[in-house]
């Protein structure tokens, strides 16, 4: 077979193959041998039947197989032609006649080439990963308030910050012409609320802090004036509220959190605690390292991309977009091309690809693999994620020509993993 190579640009190809009669004359046989063989005719035997009839009723099939065994065989021709081909783009100009030879025009999408920079180009800057005491100390103080419960206060407790209560409240405010949501601020009973500082009526935390149940008390409250209630917005608002039910905040006891947490001393409980934040802020700071080496790696990259392959990308991340942009350009597709929207897909595509295609690239000249159990685990994730059966998920996969992909990226986050401890610097 013979080929010719025209370089479009610098990842894409024309591959123009041809064959001789003699190199497809066995495809051609092979193919009537099988439709011959396999085809039931009404009068006739299994195998008898004349392929003049064979033909008239079977003709789209037989030409759609031959034209795919074919195209197998000229493709042999570009896998002489030594090139690193990402992606068929199209198949054109097809001609195949028995005792004639076949030949096509094929357009490829071809891996792109670059050098490697040294892995120093695209060092971060560590972050501290230690965890100070005051840090455990304050986790404890989280866990001890989420632990905490309320209690039914006694003659001598006094309202204070996070108490639950109930008020009762009237105003000089005049409810006429005031909407339904205005009308909640002009008075009410047994109006359930917390001592906060956002407190509904701006200034209540500070009017209500240290008064004991049945205690009145007076007091002006101004809104802001960007406050959510226009009506009230920017106004001054003279209250009297009485303190009708409180229930104190009763945070945990130490007892109470060794006893939640199945441990034998509050020391144990801060080791815990010490141990959890640490892990958590160094899975974080992996994370961050991870997204600054994206970043920097696309800030790096600027060799060309295979077109076809960049064109999913971006539809993919069109697709995935909540503005549903595919929809709203569906009968525009000019008009999406030239949005911001698509700007945006192309230049997340773009810096994803260049990572991902950089990152295996590293992982070829370093000989990173994925094991058999890497390769389980990151299937039961994405089976997980997507709620999908595992093996339907493999199929899917496989029928959608997306297994590749799916262990190319598999393996450059693998090698992401490994240029953490490398690219990350004091």
């Amino acid at each position: 077979m013979k080929n010719d190579v025209q370089k479009i640009s610098a990842c894409r190809a024309n591959v123009t193959v041809e064959a001789t009669a003699e190199e497809i004359d066995p495809i051609f046989k092979s193919v009537r041998a099988s439709f011959t063989k396999q085809v039931k005719l009404p009068g006739f035997r299994p195998g008898k039947a004349p392929w003049a009839a064979i033909e008239k009723q079977y003709g789209d099939a037989i030409k759609e197989e031959t034209a795919k065994q074919v195209t197998r065989k000229l493709m042999d021709a570009v896998q002489e032609a030594k090139l690193k081909v990402a992606t068929v783009v199209t198949i054109e100009d097809y001609k195949a006649e028995p005792g004639a030879g076949a030949s096509a025009k094929i357009v490829l999408d071809l891996e792109p080439e670059f050098d490697l920079p040294e892995v120093s180009t695209w060092n971060v800057k560590k972050m501290e990963t230690e965890i100070s005491d005051d840090e455990v100390t304050a986790k404890i103080a989280e866990v001890r308030q989420m632990m905490s419960t309320f209690a039914e206060a006694t003659a001598d407790d006094v309202a204070s910050e996070e108490d639950i209560l109930a008020i009762d409240f009237t105003s000089d405010l005049n409810p006429e012409g005031l909407s339904d949501a205005a009308k909640r601020y002009v008075s009410d009973t047994n109006y359930w609320t917390q001592i906060r500082e956002d407190a509904f009526i701006p200034g209540l935390k500070a009017a209500l802090t240290g008064k004991k149940l049945g205690e009145t008390v007076e007091f002006a409250s101004t809104f802001p004036e960007d406050y959510a209630i226009p009506e009230v917005a920017g106004k001054t608002v003279n209250y009297k509220v009485t303190l009708s039910t409180l229930r104190k905040l009763k945070p945990a006891t130490d007892e109470e959190l060794v006893s939640r947490h199945e441990v034998k001393s509050m020391d144990e409980l801060r080791d815990m605690a010490k141990k959890f934040l640490g892990d958590t802020k160094k899975a974080q700071e992996a994370a961050r390292v991870k997204a600054e080496i994206n970043n920097a790696i696309a800030a790096w990259a600027t060799f060309e991309l295979p077109e076809r392959i960049l064109d999913e990308r971006i539809y993919d991340v069109l697709a995935t977009d909540n503005t549903k942009p595919l929809e709203t350009f569906k009968n525009d597709h000019e008009g999406l091309l030239k949005s911001d929207v698509y700007a945006n897909a192309k230049k997340q595509a773009t810096d994803r690809l260049h990572v991902t295609y950089t990152l295996e690239k590293l992982a070829d000249a370093r000989e990173v693999k994925l094991s058999n159990e890497e390769f389980e685990g990151a299937l039961d994730r994405l089976a997980s994620h997507v709620g999908m059966d595992k093996k339907k998920l493999v199929q899917r996969l496989l029928d959608n020509g997306r297994m590749n992909d799916f262990l190319s990226q598999e393996r450059s986050d693998k090698m992401l993993s490994l240029l953490v401890d490398e690219c990350a610097v004091l």
